[in-house]
């Protein structure tokens, strides 16, 4: 980890200007090892032959053997998930790419993103070296498996908000999704609290509100009602009635929750959408979205009696 530090100073100070992306690096030849219970992972590092875009490769031992090797793949930082099967790689660095690397413990790569603000949100960037998108030092990832089979990873972006990695557009979908539950449900002048669902709180089955990003926010300001995130929903007070109504529309303000539970392919998932006024778990619909150039519609639904619960 100290190397890996030293890295990073030594591309920082050998920049003489960040924004005018003029750098050179020393050259030299690095191996920086991760272990993670009986998995190794080695990144490697070469500025040798390039003074200016280094080499980058990761191998992966499993019992000290050999059983993955990728190059062109580098990370600033990496994280396991709670069973070290799978791995996270993060850089925030143009000069590290990709922006993110998903592999497993047998060394088979499961996603992949370059370094591509058309594909990457950036909040802050360069020509070259700077790429902030997320929260490179405490990610809080969220490895989501399910029947053994590696389904989303959720990580805190650089803003702070809950992202997921395995489709990078998903917020387009949950917009499509959102729109339609405001236009039927919601009210002038209502407070609406918009969840993605839940994730994983600091206890042991303990699960709090998925909060959109405030970008994704942003999509539905200057409207007839105001939208905040669902973990800003009122609490309990007292004696005091439960949930407070809203004096300008006499009722409770709606919670609007919009999950993406599968993607089937990159342009079908199937989602379910709820909302509640009682305080409650929303009760809503799933069905399938499909994707036609650009928008979003729904194949078929059917009405849940049940309590939306998530897919963390």
């Amino acid at each position: 980890m100290k190397s890996q530090t030293s890295l990073l100073v030594c591309l920082l100070l050998a920049c003489s200007s960040a924004r005018a992306d003029s750098w050179a690096l020393t050259p030299e030849v690095k191996d920086t090892a991760f272990t993670f219970g009986d998995t190794r992972i080695v990144l490697h590092y070469d500025s040798t032959q390039n003074d200016q875009y280094p080499e980058h490769a990761v191998r992966i031992y499993l019992k000290d053997e050999l059983v993955g090797q990728h190059h062109g793949i580098g990370f600033q930082k990496v994280f396991a998930s709670p069973d070290n099967s799978y791995f996270l790689g993060l850089s925030n660095r143009g000069l590290v790419n990709p922006a993110y690397v998903v592999f497993d413990r047998h060394g088979g790569i499961h996603k992949t993103q370059p370094h591509d603000p058309k594909k990457v949100h950036y909040f802050e960037a360069s020509k070259s070296l700077i790429r902030k998108w997320c929260d490179v030092d405490e990610p809080a990832p969220t490895f989501c498996v399910a029947d053994g089979k590696l389904e989303d990873v959720r990580i805190r972006a650089f803003d702070g908000s809950r992202i997921s990695l395995w489709v990078p557009d998903d917020l387009y979908l949950r917009s499509f999704l959102l729109e339609e539950l405001l236009k039927a449900h919601a009210k002038p002048k209502e407070i609406c609290y918009v969840s993605f669902g839940t994730e994983p709180g600091g206890k042991k089955d303990d699960l709090r509100p998925w909060d959109p990003p405030e970008r994704f926010l942003e999509r539905f300001r200057r409207r007839a009602f105001q939208v905040k995130p669902a973990s800003a929903y009122p609490k309990p007070e007292g004696n005091r009635p439960f949930p407070p109504k809203n004096p300008e529309t006499g009722i409770p303000d709606g919670i609007y929750t919009v999950e993406i539970l599968a993607w089937l392919d990159e342009n079908r998932a199937k989602v379910r959408t709820g909302t509640s006024r009682d305080g409650l778990g929303p009760k809503g619909e799933s069905f399938v979205a499909e994707r036609s150039g650009r928008k979003w519609h729904r194949v078929h639904g059917q009405p849940e009696a049940s309590t939306v619960k998530s897919n963390p």
